[in-house]
């Protein structure tokens, strides 16, 4: 077991940051912004969450490689495998594939869809009577899609609170500010409207992250989980936090150097 007290938990969020960093720079690949965004997000909700029954949906699958990085330590996927990580014949798209893995179910990567699959795997569940909580991490300028606002009124009208719906809300998209493009679609003063079991957490905390997790699991209302995790994207590099060029961006030699060095002091 892992010890989840703060000063053990930081070098294990380093070591992953590190990982992903190398990972994306030898393979000189993009979308590491948005993955650095949510590395918390995942560590907390699939590597220090051992509850079996609980599944995980990586709506934003454009972050496959923070959850390749995570299973990797939980030794689900191996250093070699891990290395092909977006190279010919890969089973590590930059979206995650159902079923090259054991936890990886569902192929995502259309944006909108992680949220409809959850609630209906929710609702299964309650039908047949098993425990065990459906969480979906969601990216915030996902929320622009319809899909998730039907999935999320589907999810009140049959009070799915085995459902933990987590928005990655780090005020950016592919190619502008949230606010920018549709507006802030990931505001708390909206999904309020879909349960008032909605909590605002700083989604580089793991701590908070942690926390979130319990909370959700002691869920005795009626209402789904909402969980809005203010993060930045491009976290720990200071030269991608808060960039849109962050979320294709691939480093050279000298922008690898860098990140490096920025994460050396990464808590």
């Amino acid at each position: 077991m892992i010890n989840t007290e703060k000063q053990n938990l930081m070098p294990l969020q380093k070591r992953l940051a590190l990982k992903l960093v190398n990972l994306h720079y030898q393979t000189q690949t993009g979308h590491l912004g948005c993955s650095l965004s949510c590395l918390q997000l995942i560590i907390g909700f699939v590597l220090l969450n051992r509850d079996p029954k609980d599944v995980f949906i990586l709506s934003k699958a454009h972050a496959g490689s923070a959850l390749y990085v995570c299973l990797n330590e939980l030794q689900e996927i191996d250093d070699q495998i891990l290395a092909t990580y977006m190279q010919n014949g890969t089973t590590l798209g930059v979206h995650p594939v159902a079923n090259c893995f054991p936890r990886i179910k569902y192929t995502l990567g259309s944006l909108g869809h992680g949220l409809p699959i959850a609630t209906g795997l929710a609702l299964a569940k309650k039908l047949k009577k098993e425990s065990g909580l459906v969480i979906v991490l969601l990216s915030d300028g996902e929320t622009n899609s319809g899909s998730c606002w039907e999935a999320m009124h589907f999810a009140k009208k049959h009070n799915l609170n085995n459902l933990v719906v987590i928005i990655d809300h780090n005020g950016f998209q592919g190619f502008g500010a949230t606010a920018e493009v549709l507006g802030d679609t990931a505001s708390p003063l909206l999904w309020r409207n879909f349960s008032n079991q909605l909590i605002e957490i700083n989604g580089h905390d793991q701590i908070q992250i942690n926390n979130s997790l319990i909370t959700a699991q002691n869920n005795s209302s009626s209402e789904p989980m909402i969980i809005i995790a203010n993060t930045i994207k491009g976290h720990g590099i200071s030269f991608l936090e808060n960039s849109v060029a962050a979320h294709y961006q691939i480093l050279n030699e000298e922008q690898h150097k860098r990140a490096l060095l920025d994460l050396q002091k990464y808590a």
